[in-house]
């Protein structure tokens, strides 16, 4: 696998978040992402984390990924991605939160996001011919991305590529859109494809955006546990931006297409 084009530094991010801390107070990435109220955020819950699109040509694969996944205990979607709102309803009830007002809540967010679930299809296609779905890297043995790579799933979704001779990408999606890029899994045999997956990873927040600035905190503690973790990322990229690089409107095409269209030479160096 590549490795990293650059050393990321944690204690650039620590330093930023001083500013929006009451206190000005220094905290490490682990004290931030447990504190959202010290920065006066409540409510992170649908954008605090981030979703996997599962792509191939093959929609045999497709099926059979998805099948796997399922039995498997992760939260599996069809073609759109609701973000974890099944798994936020049942977060509130268990808190005790009356179901009327959950309800009120969650509508103004499937509202937001023009989610309509009659319209949701178990498998989507996009206009390049290829299939997807959704799913949350989560399950009773896995909370974060990083977790998800040190057990044998990857493995058996390369066996199914393998299979069907075609690749699988899983691509990073999060309603912010600062996190972009994935994970590609050849399809080769296993003593080969350790070395042949390709990872690219970029992290994208403007730094005076509280909020997108302590995201990217949480974000980077499901990506790698610790610091020393970020360098088994592949291509990583960490981009602190006075304004956004991308507009919105192309962002689709960027996480969609991006695996497929990776040239290791935009990827700029970051100072240690």
């Amino acid at each position: 696998m590549d490795k990293p084009v650059s050393k990321i530094n944690y204690r650039h991010l620590e330093e930023e978040m001083r500013k929006f801390h009451p206190s000005f107070e220094k905290l490490s990435i682990d004290e931030i992402v447990k504190n959202p109220k010290l920065y006066e955020l409540y409510s992170t819950a649908l954008d605090d984390h981030f979703t996997i699109l599962v792509r191939s040509a093959d929609i045999k694969a497709i099926m059979e990924a998805k099948k796997y996944l399922m039995q498997k205990g992760f939260f599996v979607m069809g073609d759109r991605d609701i973000y974890g709102l099944t798994q936020i309803e049942e977060d509130y009830l268990k808190k005790g939160f009356p179901q009327k007002d959950i309800d009120s809540v969650l509508d103004k967010v499937k509202n937001y996001l023009g989610f309509d679930k009659k319209k949701e299809e178990l498998i989507g296609k996009n206009k390049e011919g290829d299939y997807y779905f959704y799913f949350m890297p989560k399950n009773e043995k896995v909370n974060t991305w990083h977790e998800f790579k040190q057990e044998t799933y990857l493995d058996e979704l390369n066996l199914i590529a393998k299979k069907s001779q075609k690749s699988i990408d899983l691509i990073f999606s999060q309603l912010g859109n600062i996190i972009y890029g994935g994970l590609k899994l050849p399809g080769v045999a296993m003593e080969e494809y350790k070395d042949a997956y390709m990872e690219a990873v970029n992290v994208q927040v403007l730094k005076e955006d509280k909020r997108e600035m302590f995201l990217a905190c949480r974000i980077l503690k499901q990506l790698a546990d610790k610091e020393d973790d970020v360098f088994d990322l592949g291509l990583f990229q960490l981009l602190l931006c006075e304004e956004p690089i991308f507009a919105m409107e192309e962002i689709e095409e960027i996480y969609l297409d991006f695996p497929n269209e990776i040239d290791e030479n935009t990827f700029l160096s970051q100072e240690s």
